[in-house]
């Protein structure tokens, strides 16, 4: 009888034991899980900007973003086109192709004597494609109306010709003529 008594009390004494445990095990692995994923994010990073440096071939069009596969500068359109004549063959030149691991821009401004390339001209085509906030099924003249303020363009244009491909897939082309900027 004694040594039921013993073996009850024993079980007893581990049931609570076991019920008071304060799971600092689980802690601990919670805590060193968290700390790998954060070595592991930091060592990517550092993989990532290594390979930068070593890549000596690096196109001028194409932007350091673009060389990362996280983060970095995008948009809506996959390809954007976009010509603005004005009189005296003065025109304004927006060319942006944005493929899988490549992305080239340049903007050939005459109005203003500006030409950029690479990062300099994809970095003002977000800031003015952040404008932008038509879509595929947008009225025309609602499209042409948010590029000309996007670009800050004068209305006063000959010819106006935009060719967009949406990442839908989509391909849209905008033409006005405009006889008051002759």
């Amino acid at each position: 009888m004694n040594k039921v008594k013993f073996l009850l009390m024993i079980m007893f004494t581990l049931g609570i034991l076991y019920a008071c445990n304060n799971n600092d095990d689980q802690e601990e692995v919670v805590t060193e899980n968290k700390q790998n994923n954060q070595t592991d994010e930091i060592t990517e990073e550092i993989e990532n900007n290594t390979a930068l440096q070593a890549d000596e071939t690096m196109d001028p069009d194409q932007t350091v973003a673009d060389k990362t596969q996280n983060g970095g500068l995008s948009s809506k359109f996959t390809n954007f086109d976009l010509d603005v004549e004005y009189k005296n063959d003065i025109s304004f030149d927006v060319e942006y192709t944005n493929n899988q691991n490549k992305v080239t821009a340049e903007i050939e401004d005459e109005i203003n004597n500006v030409h950029l390339q690479g990062d300099e001209a994809n970095k003002r085509l977000m800031e003015a494609f952040e404008l932008l906030n038509f879509e595929e099924n947008t009225n025309d003249e609602e499209v042409r109306s948010q590029v000309l303020e996007a670009f800050n363009l004068d209305e006063n244009f000959k010819e106006f010709e935009l060719e967009i491909k949406f990442e839908t897939g989509e391909v849209k082309k905008y033409n006005f003529n405009n006889n008051s900027g002759q």
